[in-house]
């Protein structure tokens, strides 16, 4: 029971968990989808509003720069014409109300679906009423300067009339006195009843003349800080702050959303730094292209005019590949093949890379030599020659010799004989034949005082030295020429030369080529003495070419030319 139902509890499962992974990518997706959509949006109406912002603030500047030429054009106008003018401004103010109130609140416009839309116009009449009544008050303070005055002078004349009514009062209250002295205190009588009519009416002037001395004074004083105040127009920024406010806040709050939205964290970063990554991406693609004009037009000629290197003038030239096996063959430089058989003298030791070893005799005796040469720890390591098998005979063996991993390769032989002297490539190097009483010697030698080496990167020249035989690699095959009188060849295909040879370097003769990665600058030339040198067939072969070059790879095959690696 239990084998039957844990195929179906494990199935059951296993879908369960695929559904619940399901799920949880469609609520992602959504999330993100709603995300980027809100993102959109957010960004949609910030791009609106500040549009409408734009606008509202060009608007705004012009509309200011009106009013001030208007107002500074009635500077000097008599009272009629601010009258007229104040009437008109009444009129433009109520019409623009009118006009507001068609348009519907501000808020409204917005908060609403049509972010944008009608929001302008709706600031620019608020603004506009704004602008309107500042002129108002302003064109108002004008015209009480002129008419202020003029009131001064009217109510001096009251005043000056009710204090001449109260004086006259008083006189005449001296005059009755001094007529009837005794009646005017005496009850009942005519002068009594005069004297007492003419002190009322002396109170209701005494207040009449003190009401108007107020007046009097109280306009004097609003004259005068008229007078003292210029009258100089400036717009109230203030109250047309409290106008737009609503517009930056909705701003605001767009630009906020945009912030906070995962997208615009990821994004912002990014276009932050994108000037900056794509001017050192163009940087990273031309900067070769420089270089390489630099190198083809500059160094190459420079280098073509100086002395050629001479490693070894007093070696020979004498370097005999060994032939291969068939009677007359097509072309005789091509000393290589996929395999090739090797006669082990006993008196000989053959140190070679296990990978090359296809066969071997049973009673040669094979042992490991950890580094081709301790004296060169490094180039043994580098070019692979570590962990070689060491193989010494009592009779002539022979010894098949192929590349068992690498199908592009051929295999050859070179003999170096008494006296002889070759530079060689390491990294072709796959083996070494030499007498068992008398161990091969390689050598190094530094050039740094030359510009080719310079140039090509090589340094230090590593020189094998007979007797001994060489057992080297090639990718599709190796050939070996005679200097002659004078040869060039590509340099990248170079493995050797004989040490006498006089060495330097030409120029490619075309540049599109060897900008676009086809051909390597430099060509190597060889002449000044009977000698060999040996090259590749397909040099190269799989490397990167083009205009970005090999990358770290071809660094660190530069390093190791440096050293004749």
């Amino acid at each position: 029971m239990r084998t039957v139902l844990q195929p179906v509890v494990l199935w059951i499962l296993r879908y369960f968990l695929l559904f619940l992974v399901i799920v949880g990518i469609l609520l992602v997706a959504d999330y993100l989808r709603k995300e980027f959509t809100r993102w959109g949006s957010d960004t949609a109406e910030l791009s609106r509003l500040e549009v409408e912002q734009g606008n509202v603030d060009h608007w705004q500047q012009k509309a200011k720069a009106d009013l001030s030429d208007r107002v500074a054009q009635l500077k000097n106008a008599p009272a009629n014409v601010l009258k007229a003018r104040l009437a008109s401004i009444a009129k433009e103010i109520e019409a623009k109300e009118l006009e507001k109130q068609k348009l519907g609140g501000l808020t409204s416009l917005l908060t609403g679906g049509a972010i944008g839309s009608g929001i302008a116009t709706r600031l620019q009449l608020d603004l506009e009423i704004e602008l309107l009544k500042q002129e108002r008050d302003h064109l108002g303070v004008l015209l009480s300067a002129i008419s202020e005055p003029e009131n001064l002078e009217q109510l001096r004349r009251k005043h000056v009339l009710a204090y001449a009514k109260l004086m006259q009062n008083e006189a005449e209250q001296a005059r009755l006195k001094a007529l009837h002295p005794v009646q005017v205190f005496v009850p009942a009588t005519a002068a009594f009843q005069q004297y007492r009519q003419l002190r009322e009416t002396h109170k209701q002037l005494a207040q009449e003349n003190l009401t108007a001395h107020e007046n009097y004074k109280r306009q004097e004083n609003r004259v005068r800080s008229i007078k003292d105040s210029p009258q100089v127009f400036r717009v109230r920024e203030d109250r047309i702050e409290a106008i737009v406010r609503p517009l930056d806040s909705a701003i605001d709050e767009r630009r906020q959303s945009v912030r906070d939205n995962w997208f615009s964290k990821f994004s912002q970063p990014v276009s932050n730094v994108l000037q900056i990554a794509l001017l050192i991406l163009l940087a990273v693609i031309l900067a070769p292209l420089a270089i390489k004009a630099l190198f083809y037009f500059v160094f190459a000629p420079l280098a073509a005019r100086r002395p050629p290197i001479r490693i070894l003038p007093e070696a020979s030239g004498v370097v005999m590949p060994q032939s291969v096996d068939m009677e007359n063959p097509p072309d005789p430089a091509r000393f290589t093949a996929v395999s090739r058989k090797l006669t082990l003298a006993k008196d000989e030791v053959l140190l070679i890379h296990p990978e090359y070893l296809q066969s071997s005799a049973l009673e040669s005796k094979i042992d490991t030599k950890w580094l081709l040469d301790w004296t060169l720890p490094l180039s043994s390591l580098v070019s692979g020659m570590v962990a070689l098998s060491r193989i010494r005979c009592e009779e002539p063996v022979t010894i098949v010799i192929s590349p068992t991993r690498d199908a592009l390769s051929e295999v050859g032989v070179l003999d170096l004989p008494e006296g002889s002297a070759v530079v060689f490539q390491p990294r072709n190097l796959v083996g070494v034949v030499h007498r068992s009483d008398r161990p091969f010697r390689i050598t190094r030698h530094w050039r740094l005082a030359s510009l080719h080496a310079w140039l090509t990167l090589q340094l230090r020249y590593v020189v094998f030295h007979g007797p001994a035989r060489l057992i080297v690699k090639g990718c599709r095959g190796a050939r070996i020429e005679a200097a002659d009188t004078g040869r060039r060849i590509n340099q990248a295909g170079t493995m050797g030369f004989s040490a006498n040879l006089w060495y330097s370097t030409t120029r490619c003769e075309t540049f599109v080529p060897y900008l676009m990665g086809e051909q390597a600058l430099l060509n190597d030339s060889f002449a000044g003495a009977p000698g060999y040198y040996i090259y590749e067939e397909t040099p190269n072969f799989g490397r990167k070419t083009g205009l970005t070059g090999r990358g770290l790879e071809g660094v660190f095959d530069s390093l190791l030319k440096v050293f004749g690696l």
